[in-house]
């Protein structure tokens, strides 16, 4: 990985501002871009979203409804088996993650050109 520790939150904060910055000129050159974090108020995804409408670029929202048991033992394995760069989460974190998260508006969803809910997570995202 980038070698970087995963409580080095200024780094994350420049990496993250970095790589945001890269994806709108990659859409304003026609290249789809996927981001998968920022997007967990209606604050950022306001703002994002108007980037991407600044850009030309289209607006799929994907939404993975998982319910927090399930996620809590996702963690658990996922910490037990120490996978190399995997950040090592606690249970607080989760929670503190879980309470943080705006699930979209009407006036949100109505505002993407494709939305689609997946209830299990990763398993039944359909091909596009």
């Amino acid at each position: 990985m980038l070698g970087m520790d995963h409580t080095d939150t200024a780094f994350h904060d420049h990496l993250q501002s970095a790589l945001y910055r890269h994806g709108l000129t990659l859409l304003r050159h026609g290249v789809s871009v996927i981001l998968e974090d920022g997007l967990w108020t209606s604050a950022e995804r306001k703002e994002k979203f108007a980037g991407a409408r600044d850009c030309g670029a289209l607006i799929d929202l994907h939404i993975f409804e998982v319910p927090f048991d399930t996620l809590r033992a996702r963690l658990g394995l996922r910490n037990r088996e120490a996978a190399t760069g995997a950040y090592p989460m606690t249970d607080e974190q989760l929670r503190w993650a879980w309470d943080l998260f705006q699930a979209p508006s009407t006036e949100e969803l109505a505002a993407v050109d494709f939305c689609a809910v997946h209830p299990g997570g990763l398993d039944d995202v359909p091909s596009r």
